[in-house]
Formats: C-alpha cells, sequence, structure tokens
C-alpha cells in the first residue's frame, strides 16, 4: 500500500524507508501487545479455575486449542505456569 502513495506522491528513497520502518515498528508492537494480552488473559483464567482445559480456555479467548497449547507451552518452558498433578484430573499453578 505505502508504494501506491510514492508513486502518486512521488516520495523520495528515504521517506520510503522511514514509511516502511514506520509501517514495521506498528506492526509488530500490534502483534506483540495481542500476544501478551492472550497470555495475561490465559493466566487469569487458570487463576480463576486451575483444572480449566486448553478447550475452554479456546473458547474463553477466542482461539483454536492448538493456539491455546502454544501459548501454554511457551509459558511453561518460561516459568510463569506450570501443570501440578496429572494430564487429567490436575490443575495450573501461575508463578507470575
Amino acid at each position: 500500500m505505502w508504494w501506491y502513495f510514492t508513486e502518486i506522491y512521488g516520495m523520495s528513497g528515504i521517506i520510503q524507508i522511514v514509511l516502511i520502518s514506520v509501517l514495521i515498528v506498528v506492526l509488530v508492537g500490534d502483534y506483540q501487545e495481542t500476544t501478551m494480552t492472550v497470555a495475561e488473559r490465559i493466566k487469569d483464567l487458570m487463576r480463576e479455575n486451575p483444572s480449566i482445559t486448553a478447550g475452554q480456555i479456546a473458547k474463553a479467548v477466542g482461539l483454536t486449542v492448538s493456539g491455546v497449547q502454544y501459548r501454554i507451552k511457551k509459558m511453561k518452558a518460561s516459568g510463569e505456569i506450570e501443570r501440578r498433578g496429572a494430564d487429567y484430573g490436575g490443575s495450573w499453578g501461575v508463578n507470575g
């Protein structure tokens, strides 16, 4: 889309670079903010109901089950959460 404006308005190369840089910063920032928000929502759900399943979390946050499992895996690896007990019948512990 930015290239459309450069053709119409005849922007110089430096302005094109600045526009691309701003676009990248905005897109990356939005992605990171969304990821942080989803992780916090997952942890809040786990605090409210320690025996919650990935399927229940997926419905609550609007993700697929595999999307929730991916985020859970990342949070477990970073030590933010831990699984206590068995896969079935166990509970979630939120450390942070």
